[in-house]
């Protein structure tokens, strides 16, 4: 069942105010633009990175699979082939079309399509080729008769609001009216923005914080919520806004936090099998933060940096892991390497998303609470309050909601700063990590003057 594509298109609907018996949108025409936002988002992103091999023959060009957007790289024997342009292999070898040999020492590509490829020189013996390369997503699709869509999606959940708002902006553009592009416009903008904080997570290194249990009987979420209703100037007996669909944004806001911050972390052990090259962490999680084997902490490292330092990586075998390779762009599927021979554990910690909140109306009460500290609920009804003006459409309130969201950015910015500056040093020793744990006050991150501790 496609719950969560089907997740995300509902969560596009209560944007949209499309939640009705009979909406405008059909589930087939949502499920089209879910399938067109991932095929965007992966054709300009290598988010999802394939493996080929390739057994030459007397052939002279190959071609590879019809998802390949650029070849990424190319081994025989363990040894990387560099990736030579038609033109550029020209001015060094004139000869190059007849040129023979006895191995293969690049691949020729043609730079407007790497679906071709072309060994050089031309080898008379069969060789084997491994290469990796960009891939794009398969189409979605969307079967009325089993109310299913036919593909899953194929990126991690780090992408879903970056999905919702390509939706929301979708289904604006098809509804056409002035107010409606307008809407269209502005859920576009997030669209980008939500990219930005995605792509943020491949190239910075976070320091992980402390996880925080909260109390599941405590009234903190609709605290949230009803500060939010006062500059709202929603606090009546009809309000404007439902519970639910502020329940809604608060859970956005969250999730959008802890994806650009590891505000959560878990911890997870890997029983490694000799012979298994690669793990998948739980789908929760966004980024790989630490690795520690036999209670050693090792480098977390790319492909492409292993890659430069060992050649033959992908065929090498120890008695022990000395290093855990991801893909940067995706940190769900990791390998250790060297490969080893026997059963030994393999202690993670990654960047967590909590699950999400929800609110009951028969009982009047949410589902699940929230996981972050408090010292986030005003950046937290900051967001509820911009996505809140966002919805009521009107010119003045665009504006206002332009003036939340630079603040809430501001806070998410400080957020940032406190994960990769003040707590760098002082985590890495076991005196801090004992201060941190002993400390039960609400401001767990040490300031008692200032929310953000400064």
């Amino acid at each position: 069942m496609a719950q969560r594509e089907l997740d995300i298109i509902a969560k596009a609907r209560v944007t949209l105010n499309d939640i009705s018996d009979s909406p405008r949108w059909s589930t087939e025409r949502l499920m089209n633009l879910l399938s067109e936002g991932q095929d965007l988002l992966t054709l300009n992103n290598p988010l999802l990175v394939h493996t080929q091999v390739v057994n030459t023959d007397i052939a002279i060009t190959y071609v590879l699979p019809e998802d390949c957007v650029q070849l990424l790289s190319a081994t025989v024997k363990g040894v990387a082939l560099p990736l030579t342009s038609y033109e550029d292999i020209e001015k060094i070898d004139l000869e190059w079309g007849a040129r023979t040999g006895s191995l293969i020492t690049a691949i020729l590509l043609d730079t407007m399509d790497h679906r071709e490829m072309r060994p050089y020189p031309i080898v008379a013996a069969s060789q084997i080729i491994n290469l990796r390369y960009h891939a794009r997503a398969a189409t979605l699709g969307w079967d009325d008769t089993l109310e299913d869509c036919i593909t899953p999606l194929s990126i991690t959940t780090a992408w879903d609001e970056a999905l919702k708002q390509y939706i929301i902006s979708g289904a604006f553009i098809d509804y056409g009216d002035a107010s409606s592009l307008s809407r269209a416009q502005v859920a576009q903008g997030l669209f980008k923005d939500y990219i930005a904080i995605a792509l943020k997570l491949a190239s910075n290194t976070f320091t992980p914080l402390v996880n925080m249990t909260t109390d599941y009987s405590n009234t903190r979420e609709m605290g949230i919520i009803n500060s939010a209703r006062v500059t709202l100037n929603d606090i009546k007996v009809n309000p404007i806004y439902t519970t639910q669909r502020l329940m809604r944004i608060l859970n956005d806001a969250q999730q959008t936090m802890c994806k650009a911050v590891p505000l959560l972390t878990e911890n997870k052990i890997f029983n490694l099998v000799g012979g298994m090259k690669t793990y998948r962490l739980p789908d929760n999680s966004v980024k790989l933060l630490t690795a520690n084997y036999d209670e050693v902490a090792i480098p977390i490292m790319s492909y492409e940096d292993i890659e430069s330092i060992d050649r033959g990586w992908s065929n090498n075998v120890g008695s022990s892991v000395t290093s855990v390779l991801v893909d940067a762009l995706n940190q769900q599927e990791i390998r250790p390497y060297p490969l080893t021979s026997g059963n030994h554990p393999l202690n993670v910690k990654y960047q967590a998303l909590p699950i999400d909140l929800g609110w009951d109306e028969t009982v009047n009460s949410n589902i699940e609470t929230l996981r972050i500290a408090s010292m986030w609920d005003e950046a937290m009804t900051n967001y509820i309050i911009f996505k809140a003006l966002i919805d009521y459409g009107d010119a003045d309130s665009a504006v206002r909601a332009d003036t939340i969201r630079r603040e809430f950015e501001l806070a998410l910015v400080k957020a940032m700063k406190l994960s990769k500056k003040s707590f760098a040093k002082r985590v890495l020793t076991t005196k801090y990590q004992a201060s941190v744990k002993s400390n039960n006050r609400g401001d767990r991150y040490g300031s008692g003057n200032c929310r953000f501790g400064y």
